[in-house]
């Protein structure tokens, strides 16, 4: 079962996340001038992740290269999501280049946050791969657009 048991102690890691595929045409793969970053918020059953909702950041600074999130907007998504029954599942952002893995500081904040799944979305490659840390690594999870 996936489960975050605190940010000290080691997580569990979802073998799969599934992403319907209208989320992945209409948030993930629209192009803009600069990063995007959304919350992703769903359910885990087992091993899987079944993400049902994408919430753009609005407040965030983001740029070609990077996005700082703002923490006000990050926690009220949270609490009105889990009003609605869902449960914060981690961060999404693109990349404008081809590339498909974590920066050195995606990695670091990865990190900060043992069993938050981030989704790294590629716009030229229209691919998405996932990651998070657990164990004092980083790991690759399978995505599907279903």
């Amino acid at each position: 079962m996936f489960s975050s048991h605190s940010v000290i102690f080691d997580v569990d890691v979802p073998r799969l996340i599934k992403i319907p595929r209208n989320l992945c045409e209409r948030h993930l793969f629209v192009k803009g001038a600069f990063e995007s970053v959304w919350m992703i918020f769903g359910k885990s059953i087992r091993d899987e992740i079944y993400v049902e909702e994408l919430i753009l950041l609005k407040k965030s600074l983001v740029s070609r290269y990077f996005f700082r999130i703002d923490p006000i907007e990050w926690m009220e998504n949270i609490l009105d999501r889990q009003k609605k029954g869902l449960s914060y599942i981690g961060m999404a952002h693109s990349h404008l280049s081809r590339t498909i893995k974590p920066s050195p500081l995606d990695i670091r904040f990865m990190m900060e946050c043992p069993g938050e799944v981030w989704l790294i979305v590629s716009i030229p490659l229209r691919k998405i791969t996932a990651w998070t840390w657990s164990r004092g690594d980083i790991i690759n999870i399978k995505v599907k657009c279903i």
